[in-house]
């Protein structure tokens, strides 16, 4: 454990200093700073312009950026990666106790925000760069392709390698701990308490083997999933859109749970399936007519960040309903 943290530790400082370094590079000189970069993209919408909007402060959940949205909508974010998120809990177990785990949680909220702000920051200055640059930008150029291409072809040759091996570096070790996860809670909930509670260890480490790879490919085959199901809109769809509207859909459902068993003495494990079963159809059912098929120009489209609630609320309410048809829990004694 103590190599795993270690790695990821270097990954951040190589990471973050790349943020600081494609910031650097961009305000560096005469030509541009911050403040510059800042009113340029302010100009052109994209500094907060929202906050002077009536319709930022509307409760219209079609609109897609509302302050109201964005709040409930990370209140119930950071529950989920903070309670549910097998990743986060990996790390708090990793620490020496539950004041550290606290702390850590809290502390990783916090320096996240000028975090937050410095790739903000990054944005606008790419912004700035290929609309005063667009002879180095590629045809079609979206924002999604901004940062790796500046990387790639702006910074000092042996840099940019780095940064992007270090990136591909930490989502391979984001995958691979989602599949340890994904086949540990298969092993330990699934196989060793309903199929073969008297398996050796022998047997389920080398079914939780098995099942790592089962397990790879099910990511491979909805990756292949999510982009088929945003290829007619890839145009309108940016990647932000892609990544939390996959997450609204699992993310919520996943809280749901998790508060069920936090927030109620009474929920069962046929409750939590059931809320977790009709949870999932209700954020399909929202998310579907908007976000997977086309739609025409200038068309209403629910807002991505009512998604997760949606799962959520409805996961609890089924899952706490579902559980008075079956026996209550039994209550083990303090």
């Amino acid at each position: 454990m103590r190599s795993v943290i270690w790695t990821d530790v270097i990954q951040f400082l190589v990471l973050f200093g790349g943020i600081l370094l494609v910031l650097a590079t961009l305000t560096w000189g005469p030509a541009q700073s911050l403040i510059g970069i800042w009113e340029y993209g302010q100009d052109r919408g994209h500094a907060f312009n929202l906050v002077g909007e009536a319709s930022f402060y509307s409760f219209d959940p079609f609109v897609q950026y509302s302050l109201w949205a964005l709040v409930i909508s990370a209140v119930f974010t950071k529950l989920s990666l903070a309670g549910a998120d097998q990743i986060s809990i990996q790390r708090y177990l990793s620490t020496r106790n539950e004041k550290d785990a606290s702390r850590s949680m809290v502390w990783g909220t916090l320096l996240g925000v000028p975090v937050m702000f410095l790739l903000y920051f990054s944005g606008l200055g790419l912004l700035w760069f290929y609309d005063t640059h667009p002879e180095r930008a590629l045809p079609n150029m979206t924002g999604d392709h901004a940062l790796p291409h500046y990387i790639a072809t702006e910074l000092a040759p042996g840099v940019g390698g780095i940064l992007l091996a270090a990136i591909l570096a930490a989502v391979m070790s984001t995958v691979d701990s989602g599949l340890n996860s994904l086949a540990t809670c298969s092993v330990t909930d699934f196989y060793g308490r309903v199929f073969r509670p008297k398996a050796t260890d022998r047997q389920k480490v080398t079914l939780a083997k098995v099942l790592t790879v089962a397990w790879g490919g099910v990511a491979i085959a909805s990756a292949a999933l999510m982009i088929w199901l945003f290829g007619a809109q890839r145009g309108q769809n940016p990647l932000i859109f892609v990544s939390e509207v996959t997450l609204g859909l699992f993310g919520g459902i996943l809280l749901g749970i998790f508060l069920l068993g936090i927030l109620t003495r009474r929920a069962t494990a046929f409750g939590a399936m059931a809320g977790a079963i009709v949870g999932l159809v209700a954020a399909v059912g929202v998310t579907a007519p908007y976000y997977f098929r086309e739609l025409p120009p200038g068309s209403p489209r629910l807002s991505f960040l009512w998604i997760n609630i949606v799962g959520c609320l409805v996961t609890m309410a089924v899952g706490y309903a579902a559980s008075y048809i079956s026996p209550p829990p039994i209550q083990t004694a303090k």
